[in-house]
């Protein structure tokens, strides 16, 4: 889904099971699939509610990703 200002905001997936077993998220499987990206994390909000944002940019197109866990 991309928003007015041209960030593309990426639902999370359920996780996949990696070769051996491990679960991964959506964020590990991008940096396995295109290795070098430089991720930006940030944590928004109160202490007892913090909001936690992974951004990172792909062939010039801003993706991000809010969760209330932790990645």
């Amino acid at each position: 889904m991309e928003t007015g200002d041209g960030t593309a905001y990426v639902p999370l997936k359920r996780m996949k099971k990696s070769v051996d077993g491990e679960a991964k998220n959506a964020l590990q499987e991008l940096n396995e699939t295109l290795p070098g990206l430089k991720f930006e994390f940030s944590q928004t909000g109160p202490s007892h509610e913090p909001m936690f944002t992974a951004q990172v940019t792909v062939n010039d197109q801003v993706c991000c990703v809010c969760s209330r866990a932790v990645f």
